[in-house]
């Protein structure tokens, strides 16, 4: 039938979309660590030989994979290039991680999370920031799609707030970074 034709499909770009959000997590995690950021940026279509290989089960044509690659460089570029949010990715920020694992135990279950951004400002307030690469589809406005967003991963910024609250005392502030646009954009999850 027809759906089952287009199932395939359907599934690929999500597998496309989740393996793009894993590999561009780890860019920006790599960048925030490096010793030279500007030297690691310069350096980034190394990357790309690597990207490859990771996507090319996806069944995608020479050009789409070299398309794909080259977005996500530009996207990765982008996002820390961008001015109004790059001082997220100072490595010297108070308590700076990248990808940080926390584990919580709540009614005899233990949850396991993976932060992909967290640090103090020089405010002493907690950032808890979590990358978003989905882009919106092409007949949806950027603020729906951001509205969507946030109505989607709200309970999981209130998950991590929870976390960070049973082990310090500091004004916390979470946020999703669309890596797309590039934005930052605060949600508030009491």
């Amino acid at each position: 039938t027809e759906e089952e034709s287009t199932e395939p499909d359907h599934e690929q770009q999500f597998e496309q979309e989740a393996l793009v959000g894993i590999l561009v997590h780890q860019c920006l995690e790599r960048y925030v660590q490096a010793a030279d950021q500007k030297s690691y940026l310069s350096e980034l279509s190394r990357l790309h030989g690597y990207w490859k290989l990771k996507l090319r089960h996806l069944n995608l044509s020479d050009g789409e994979l070299e398309a794909l690659v080259l977005s996500m460089e530009a996207t990765v570029k982008r996002t820390v290039g961008n001015d109004k949010i790059s001082w997220l990715f100072d490595s010297q920020l108070t308590d700076s991680q990248c990808e940080l694992p926390l584990s919580r135990k709540h009614e005899g279950y233990l949850s396991n999370r993976v932060v992909d951004r967290t640090f103090l400002d020089s405010d002493g307030v907690r950032w808890v920031i979590d990358y978003k690469t989905g882009k919106p589809n092409v007949d949806e406005a950027e603020a729906e799609f951001i509205e969507k967003q946030k109505a989607l991963h709200k309970d999981q910024l209130r998950d991590y707030k929870r976390l960070f609250e049973e082990l310090e005392s500091s004004e916390i502030r979470t946020a999703l970074l669309f890596t797309s646009i590039p934005k930052l954009v605060e949600l508030q999850v009491d």
